[in-house]
């Protein structure tokens, strides 16, 4: 926290290990699992996404 040029990465990082830590207080079991595959849809979007502006040269 004490390097200016990573402290917002390193708050939104903190903010998602709190929200994963959350996510198996789930109420039931079937919503676990749509959360679970939300995430998982999620994250291979980004890849999709960063694969997709690292071929176009846009990063």
């Amino acid at each position: 926290m004490q390097n200016q040029t990573v402290q917002v990465e390193a708050v939104l990082f903190a903010g998602i290990l709190v929200v994963l830590s959350l996510i198996h207080h789930a109420p039931d079991e079937e919503r676990l699992k749509k959360i679970e595959m939300v995430g998982l849809w999620m994250a291979i979007a980004l890849f999709l996404g960063y694969a997709l502006l690292r071929a176009g040269g846009y990063l």
